[in-house]
Order: C-alpha cells, then structure tokens, then sequence
C-alpha cells in the first residue's frame, strides 16, 4: 500500500491543549481512544526503514514501511516535511517464537505504548470528503496519539492519505484537500518544521 504522511512529535503539555481543542473542533473525539502497544525494530536505516511489530487482542501483525521519497506541499513546506512509504502488512502465527520474545521484551525493540484518536476523511467526487468509521477506497486520516517510551511520553499529530488504487498523485491531492480544510492559523504556529518526521525518524530521536 502507498501512504502519504506528515507528522509532528511534540512533548508540551500547553500546545497539546491547542491541538486536542483543534481536532475536536474538525469532528474529533478523544473519549474513547485505541489503546495499543507496538514494538520497532530500533534500526530505521537513516529513517528510511521501519518494522513493527503489533499483537492485538493476541493476534501479532508485522508492517514494514519503506520511505520513497520527501515530497514538497505548498502549505505546509514552512512546517513539516512530506513522505512517501510503501507498506507491507501480514499477520504472524500466534506461536511465533520470535514475536514471543519480542513482545516479552527478552530482545531490545523499541516498545511503544500508544492511545489515539483518528479521524476518516473519506474522500468523494468532486473534492468533497466526509468522516466515515469503516473501511473505504480513499480516505486522509487525522490523528493524536499520546506515546509513552521506557518512563518519557510524548505526543505526535499526524496526517495520512492512501487510496486502494495507489494512485499516488490522486493521494497527494486528498491530502492537501484535507490539510488545507481543517488546518488554522493557531494550531500552524504550534507546529514547526523541527519537529516533523515519521516514526522511524522519531525513533532515531531517542
């Protein structure tokens, strides 16, 4: 799968009441947030990498994501940086050994604890989108998720577009569709380009 994404990394506890009063105001609920545990593989080859491991409701997933390239967006060039990734997605065996350890924390991942709220922008015809809950073709998701690392948390804002056809440029376009509708004067001066990376980037910050 072909995902487009900016995202934010912050720790204050002041901007993050911005951002919560912010996605609230474009259709977000934090009431009931997804509360997981992920596990990455602590080399992200210069960010360009990254493997985690999931287990949910005791079921392991791997993804893998290869960044293809950064992209410029027009509103955004100032404050966050834009990328390309490729996605592999597949489910393990519950015996896994190799998950078991991982999980069990007896080798040296990078456990995360995450609790997010999102919001599906399913994009329509005609450059009109809708929040829906279930699975579409074409959607932007709107992200706060709270993550917590060894005893440090931190909080990431995030933007992500993907269509079942991969068609890149139709993808971009949903993006600066919904970037451009939700964003504000107050939540721009909050973020900063320093600040913008994917997760493996995040990683290689700890």
């Amino acid at each position: 799968m072909i995902s487009i994404e900016i995202r934010w990394f912050l720790d204050e506890p002041q901007k993050k009441i911005i951002a919560e009063k912010w996605f609230k105001e474009i259709g977000g609920k934090l009431d009931n947030p997804e509360v997981r545990t992920d596990f990455y593989l602590p080399r992200t080859f210069g960010s360009s990498i990254g493997v985690k491991l999931r287990s949910y409701k005791n079921e392991p997933k791997v993804e893998i994501k290869e960044k293809l390239k950064t992209i410029e967006m027009a509103d955004a060039k100032s404050i966050g940086i834009v990328e390309v990734w490729n996605k592999w997605r597949f489910a393990l065996d519950k015996n896994d050994e190799t998950s078991g350890e991982i999980t069990g924390e007896k080798v040296e991942w990078v456990k995360m604890e995450k609790s997010r709220s999102l919001i599906k922008y399913e994009i329509l015809s005609d450059n009109k989108f809708r929040i829906v809950n279930e699975d579409v073709d074409s959607a932007c998701n709107v992200e706060i998720t709270d993550i917590k690392v060894g005893d440090k948390y931190w909080w990431t804002l995030g933007f992500e577009t993907f269509r079942a056809d991969d068609n890149y440029e139709k993808s971009f376009q949903n993006l600066e569709i919904i970037f451009r509708e939700v964003m504000t004067k107050e939540l721009l001066q909050i973020l900063k380009l320093n600040n913008s990376y994917s997760y493996p980037g995040f990683i290689e910050q700890l």
